[in-house]
Formats: C-alpha cells, structure tokens, sequence
C-alpha cells in the first residue's frame, strides 16, 4: 500500500494500541490490527478518516483482526467505506460492520499455517450477501446466519449499506459443543428457524450492552460471557444440524459429481472416501450424508460400481483370454477370492461361471495366481 499512515484514528478504549506497520497481505506502510490480549476490550474504527489509497489495505486489517484475513476487493466506480464496533471477550470477539459494495475471498489454511483456527458466526443485519464456502453455494437474506470454517476457503459479496454482526471464536470451542456434528462449516441458520430469534436477540443484546458496561466487568465475567456465547451457537447449530434438510439442488449437482469421480476412478485400489474427501475439500461425514440422502452409503455406491464393470467385462468377447484376477485388478479389488465372494453375493454364480455362459465357442485358459489370495476353484 503506497502513502501515509492513517491521521487518525477514531477508537474507543485504548487508541494507543494502534500503531504504523504492514497490513497483511500489502506491501507497504498500513494500520496493524491491534494485538490481541486477553480480558475484554471495545473498539470502533472507520475508514472515513483513511486516505482513499489506503482504505482497503486499512480494512483488510481490520477484517483480518476481527473476523476472518480476507482479500477485500471494493467495488469500482464507488467510493470505499467501512466501519467496524468491536467488542472482544478472551479469545472471542463480537463485531459489528457497515460496508460499501465489496467483494472478499479467503484462501484455505495450508498445512502448518501459523494461524489459528477459527470459526466465524456471520449474522446478516441488512442486505442480501452471497457466499461461497465449503463448495456450497449460500444467499444470506435479513437475520439469516452461517458459519465459516476458517481451514476452507470462502468467497462473498455484500451490497452497498451491507451490516453484519459476528461472533469470531476458535474453532475447537465450537467442535466441543457440537459432538458428532464437527462438519459445520457453511451451516445455515434461516431466519425462520425456531431458535432464531432467540439466538439474534442473545448476541444483539450481548454486543450492545457488553458495549456499554466493558469497564465494569470483570475479567472472570467477561470469560463466562465468552463461554456462554459459543454455548448459544452450538444449542442453534445443534437444533439445525439434527434436523433433516429438505432436498438441495447444490447436494445433488455434487453427489453426481462425486459419483463421476468414482466412476473414473474405480481401475485404483486406494479409491475411498478420504480421497474423495480431499478431491471435493469436504468432510467423511458430509460425503456419507450425501449417499444417505440416497438410501445408501458411500461403501455400497463404490462397491456395486466395481461388480458392475466387472460383470460388463466378463461379458466382453475377449473376456475369455483374460484371467479372473486380471478382470479383478482392472476395477479396483485387491483380493481376487474377495471379489469372486462379492461377486457370488450380488448375482449368485461365480465370476468363471457368468463368463462360461456368455461364450463357449473358447476353451476357457486355466486362471492362474495373480492377485492376493489367489483363486480358488470356485472363482
């Protein structure tokens, strides 16, 4: 970033903490976030008080204090504007923001990353935000809520006069609240969840009043309070998570793509759900609550796949100068008396018995080892 520092600053507080360094991401003179401290603190920054030519990277640090390091790309045409009322409690942070039009796109942590993680509740005050996270495509409307997992990478758009409220914590408190449901990211809270206005209320009266009455509380207070906080998203997130979703348009374009995935890649023994975890940069337990939509699992899916192709294959005229264990290895077992069991269970005959029904003007070649657990008679 190119100019002066910022002239001043408009904070609450504790202004003295602000000082010149590099904002994250830029490569010049900027405003550093402000260091983060246990105990309570309230702040408000603005960028109304910025150089022009400053105020994204300015922002971008604010962002990359209080919510989420994010690359902020301002709309053109339109003059950039932001503020931010923050409101942090130990390791847990409220805040709210006003912005101009904008776009914002997060890259995911990579292995090692020096940076914590961490979740981020997003509550949707005015305007229609648009989000991308955890391949999921998410319209946030009035009082509508989502959770950003800060491991996956995020992309969004929020309109002129967009206003937020977030609740940014680490990301193990929440997982510890939500047993057996840790794949929430990009969890949507709909406004006309049951819970909803109880959980808006909650936070909206926890920033205005915590706002108000910092100073006199505490530091043992402000931990519960930090501690309530992530209680209240996880009794709303759990609500939501054990209710069966209606059918999604987006699960089902993935669940086909998984499906092609799988189809290309059944020749590979290693073939699994993990990989198809890390192809998709889902979770396991998004990928089996995908197949369970279906009334299956992702195993079964793969399984029956395998035999199918196998079956074709004996079918196929040359199946005959082939060995069974050839045919095994070409759709992904390992084990050819493994697959002729599976093979026996799904169409009651044996692989060697279905090929001799499809063409005997061949002498059937004797079969030899060639797979682990060689082949029995009756293959």
């Amino acid at each position: 970033m190119q100019g002066t520092a910022v002239r001043r600053l408009r904070a609450r507080a504790a202004p003295k903490c602000v000082r010149r360094g590099r904002a994250p991401g830029r490569g010049g003179a900027g405003l550093m976030p402000l260091p983060q401290e246990k105990g309570h603190r309230s702040l408000s920054l603005s960028t109304d008080d910025v150089p022009a030519e400053e105020r994204r990277a300015y922002w971008e640090a604010c962002v990359a204090r209080f919510h989420l390091a994010t690359r902020i790309d301002p709309m053109e045409g339109i003059p950039f504007r932001a503020s931010v009322e923050a409101n942090s409690l130990h390791d847990v942070t409220l805040a709210r923001s006003s912005t101009t039009a904008q776009r914002g796109r997060r890259a995911a942590l990579g292995p090692g990353a020096a940076e914590e993680e961490r979740c981020l509740l997003l509550i949707n005050l005015a305007g229609t935000i648009h989000l991308r996270h955890a391949e999921r495509e998410v319209t946030l409307g009035r009082h509508d809520m989502i959770v950003i997992d800060s491991r996956l990478p995020s992309e969004y758009s929020m309109p002129e006069g967009a206003t937020t409220l977030s609740l940014n914590m680490p990301r193990q408190a929440l997982v510890e609240r939500l047993p057996g449901h840790a794949d929430f990211a990009a969890a949507k809270l709909p406004a006309d969840r049951p819970m909803q206005p109880m959980t808006i209320g909650f936070f909206s009266n926890l920033f205005e009043t915590f706002g108000r009455k910092a100073a006199e509380l505490r530091s043992a207070t402000s931990l519960r309070l930090a501690g309530h906080a992530i209680d209240h998203l996880g009794i709303a997130l759990g609500d939501m998570l054990e209710t069966p979703a209606p059918a999604s348009p987006y699960r089902a374009a993935l669940l086909g793509r998984i499906k092609d995935f799988v189809e290309a890649q059944l020749h590979e023994p290693l073939l699994g759900v993990q990989m198809v975890a890390a192809k998709y940069r889902i979770s396991a337990r998004y990928i089996a609550m995908l197949f369970r939509e279906e009334g299956t699992t992702f195993s079964d899916f793969m399984r029956q796949r395998r035999l199918e192709r196998a079956r074709r294959q004996l079918e196929a005229l040359d199946a005959t100068a082939r060995q069974i264990g050839e045919i095994a290895l070409a759709v992904g077992f390992v084990s050819q008396a493994h697959f002729s069991r599976l093979f026996r269970e799904a169409y009651q005959t044996t692989p060697r018995q279905y090929r001799s029904a499809f063409d005997h003007r061949l002498a059937l070649p004797r079969d030899q080892k060639g797979l682990t657990g060689g082949e029995s008679e009756a293959c």
